[in-house]
């Protein structure tokens, strides 16, 4: 999982944490402490975590943010899939102009790669047709604002991705 900010206050750690059914949550990380000085910053910051043992098929994810105070925040809930029929990878984030979806198959599949801005309103699908191996689609992001997307990659056989995107 990789996120941006593009403002911290008062900001202490992160913690991701996963769930096999959406409603029943727990920790997969530890604290992951702000990279804003103080807790404090207006300038993109990014963050990783990789979940070295996800569940198998449906895991979904959550962003549980404490301040300096003790308040949490939740960021919204985002479906990850792990099988063996395929990986994902996005790159760069953030983006400038274009963005890359490298998909790894072992099966053929329509698949459709929708952007959604922040407000979950959809500004951009595609549909791809799958082939067993590597494929990989270049998505035009210049014409969209600076700000974070949600990009969902989903297709016949299961596949339910979502990464975030900052593009700058």
């Amino acid at each position: 999982m990789s996120w941006v900010t593009s403002n911290e206050l008062n900001n202490s750690h992160f913690v991701i944490e996963r769930s096999k059914d959406a409603k029943s949550f727990i920790p997969v990380s530890s604290k992951i402490t702000s990279k804003a000085p103080g807790g404090n910053s207006q300038t993109d910051l990014s963050y990783a975590f990789n979940d070295i043992s996800p569940l198998n098929g449906h895991n979904y994810y959550r962003l549980q943010q404490t301040d300096m105070d003790g308040h949490i925040s939740y960021s919204h809930v985002v479906d990850v899939y792990f099988g063996q029929e395929m990986v994902v990878n996005m790159y760069p984030n953030p983006v400038s102009s274009i963005l890359s979806v490298d998909i790894q198959s072992i099966v053929s599949s329509k698949t459709y790669i929708k952007i959604s801005d922040a407000t979950g309103r959809l500004v951009r699908q595609v549909e791809i047709s799958l082939i067993p191996g590597s494929n990989n689609t270049q998505l035009d992001m210049k014409d969209l604002s600076d700000g974070v997307y949600l990009v969902n990659v989903t297709n016949n056989v299961g596949l339910n991705f979502t990464q975030t995107i900052r593009k700058k």
